[in-house]
């Protein structure tokens, strides 16, 4: 099997190199998928020529291990894609969980707050009702002892 040398694909690479310098040639020749670097060579024409190619180094079937080879890449392309939509289903699902999880601390985070509040105006008003009955003891404390003294000086002195 000979080199596929005027591929489509290659025409426009092979005819890029007739632009370049002498010095400077297309080293690569297509066998389908397969990329053979080619002799350092060049004839007149500025392309290289082409070497002879050993049969039996090439695939028994380059057709074949091309289809299977590209026949793998879409596989493994596939698998990529899996894995990519895989990926951005968990990222999603991270997304919603973060974003669950955010609402839930800020609720909680109020609530929190919430609860501070509600303790701090409690406590306040827990001194202040603590200062009320002292104030009222020491009140019920001089009514008492007003009565004492009422009744100390109501009584005749009969001993």
């Amino acid at each position: 099997m000979q080199p596929n040398k005027h591929d489509n694909s290659h025409q426009d690479h092979q005819q890029g190199a007739g632009s370049l310098p002498e010095s400077v040639t297309s080293s690569e020749t297509s066998f389908g998928s397969f990329i053979v670097p080619e002799a350092e060579h060049e004839v007149a024409g500025g392309y290289p020529e082409p070497f002879p190619t050993d049969v039996n180094l090439l695939p028994p079937d380059e057709g074949l291990c091309a289809a299977n080879m590209l026949n793998l890449e879409i596989v493994a392309h596939a698998h990529t894609e899996i894995a990519l939509q895989a990926a951005n289903t968990r990222a999603s699902h991270l997304e919603r969980h973060y974003t669950h999880q955010s609402m839930a601390l800020a609720a909680w985070q109020n609530a929190y707050q919430d609860c501070l509040a509600r303790t701090q105006s409690q406590t306040e008003e827990i001194a202040r009702l603590k200062q009320k009955v002292e104030d009222l003891k020491a009140e019920i404390q001089s009514l008492l002892e007003g009565i004492d003294f009422w009744r100390d000086t109501a009584r005749p002195a009969s001993a």
